[in-house]
């Protein structure tokens, strides 16, 4: 995944020209191995995506289950966490906007589950 971004910096972002994820996710699970799995992976593509310099827009279809095509996060109606997506936002906070020095790719990559 590294080296994906890593080729979209030099080509694009390094030449000026923004880029972000747009609508990326990772469907909600109910198995806390895969969740374990689902949090790591989407920690470690933000931090692959701010350290290259991109933004990225989370996929929200507002669904409230688990499995495949589930991506609901905020409740469009009452504007509520649905399941566990506080503690998904909380991950990407933490690598799109965390200034801790010791915390890296490297870092996220080596607390796989």
């Amino acid at each position: 995944m590294e080296s994906i971004f890593e080729k979209m910096y030099n080509k694009w972002v390094a030449k000026g020209i923004p880029c972000y994820l747009g609508e990326f996710g990772c469907s909600m699970r109910s198995d806390a191995k895969e969740k374990a799995f689902q949090m790591y992976y989407l920690e470690y593509l933000a931090k692959c995506a701010v350290t290259y310099g991109m933004g990225g827009i989370l996929w929200d279809n507002n669904s409230t289950g688990t499995g495949e095509e589930s991506h609901g996060y905020v409740d469009n109606a009452s504007g509520e966490w649905i399941g566990y997506a506080k503690e998904v936002f909380d991950v990407l906070n933490r690598a799109f906007y965390s200034k801790d020095s010791s915390y890296a790719i490297e870092t996220v990559y080596d607390s796989a589950p």
